[in-house]
């Protein structure tokens, strides 16, 4: 897709708004990359056992996260890729966290070990989904998936201060409705595409983006 393409409306699609930038080299863009080397630091933090370390970079990482999705809407920068890399990042960035919590925390992981397993299937199943119905991994950014972002800001700041376990359990909860959620997506959705707020935008078609299976919204938050 060219430059300031605009996103057409196919039946049911509504327009998705400004026109999206479709190169890769945008602020935001390097935001979300600076995160996926952020979260690679994080793994290795976690393994020499840098709490410190790891829980301030954890907190600069978790506030590009929102930060990227602020500049794409104010920059008019949004993209398909940006939204793919986006979820990439996410994944690598929340994966080290459990890694974190496995290593650091190793008597939370394993009195909390069903729910994290329950977690982590989810989430597995949710991709798998994805893959096999459109070959590609979901870029949905739902308003579920939104709200995790805060719930899990104060279950690790729980888990590592060594406070009660009942903020992660929380989070967990969410993170697996939110899961559950995007697969119902995946298995509602014609054809893949990105920034889909909900299952009930899928039902009123009033979910952002194309209809092809060649294009998407792109990131917005």
């Amino acid at each position: 897709m060219p430059p300031h393409e605009p996103l057409s409306s196919g039946p049911g699609v509504r327009d998705a708004g400004p026109r999206r930038r479709s190169g890769w080299r945008t602020w935001p863009n390097l935001l979300t990359c600076s995160r996926i080397v952020g979260s690679v630091v994080l793994f290795v933090l976690a393994g020499l056992g840098h709490e410190t370390a790891f829980f301030w970079l954890l907190g600069a990482m978790l506030l590009t996260d929102w930060l990227d999705g602020r500049l794409a809407i104010l920059l008019d920068q949004r993209s398909v890729i940006g939204a793919r890399l986006d979820s990439i990042a996410d994944a690598l960035m929340y994966s080290s966290l459990l890694f974190a919590v496995a290593m650091l925390r190793p008597e939370f992981a394993e009195r909390n070990s069903i729910l994290i397993g329950a977690m982590m299937i989810s989430y597995a199943v949710s991709l798998l989904a994805a893959l096999i119905r459109f070959g590609r991994l979901p870029a949905y950014h739902t308003w579920l998936a939104k709200i995790c972002w805060l719930f899990i800001i104060a279950a690790a700041i729980a888990i590592f201060a060594r406070g009660p376990d009942w903020p992660a359990w929380l989070a967990m909860g969410v993170v697996i409705v939110t899961n559950i959620e995007e697969m119902l997506i995946t298995l509602a959705l014609p054809a893949w595409r990105s920034d889909v707020r909900s299952i009930f935008a899928t039902r009123r078609g009033s979910a952002r983006g194309r209809t092809s299976p060649a294009a998407g919204a792109g990131r917005a938050g």
